[in-house]
């Protein structure tokens, strides 16, 4: 059986450089909210932090940013492909959230994009997703901080799990 619950990433610590693919197979750097945030694809290809396009249609106008911990959630949703009873072979950030892909990427720099209007103007919204993990409600509180000082102009939603 693997190393559980960002057990291999915590032992070995390796160091954060910038936006982290899933399944880039590599030992998962330690990114650890509120400094890394994960977004769609569609939300990094639509802010530059990742190539693409988007077929048929364009992104959405809210921006979900999903905080991140290596040791991952601690609830066990059925439909939920971060629960904890998927552990298998694959560390944390590698695992997908409904589907797609959701790279890890450093908040600051998601911060400066949005505040040079570098989303060209497609987001309406920012919604911040709360995992259940024990600092979830700080770095919640932390990041929406953060995010009103730097982008008044976007309204944030926060999705709040009802237990931490």
């Amino acid at each position: 059986m693997g190393a559980r619950n960002g057990a291999r990433v915590k032992t070995h610590g390796p160091t954060p450089a910038g936006l982290y693919r899933p399944n880039d197979n590599v030992l998962t750097p330690f990114m650890r909210s509120p400094d890394y945030v994960q977004m769609s694809t569609a939300a990094a290809i639509t802010l530059g932090v990742m190539q693409g396009a988007m077929h048929r249609t364009s992104c959405t106008r809210c921006l979900n940013l999903l905080l991140t911990y290596p040791e991952g959630c601690r609830a066990n949703c059925a439909y939920c492909g971060l629960a904890r009873h998927r552990e298998a072979e694959r560390d944390y950030a590698d695992r997908n959230f409904i589907r797609v892909d959701w790279p890890a990427v450093p908040y600051d720099e998601v911060l400066e994009i949005m505040a040079r209007g570098g989303d060209g103007g497609r987001f309406h919204r920012m919604c911040i997703s709360m995992i259940t993990h024990p600092r979830s409600d700080g770095d919640t509180r932390v990041v929406l901080e953060r995010w009103v000082a730097r982008v008044p102009h976007v309204p944030v939603s926060i999705l709040s799990n009802p237990t931490t």
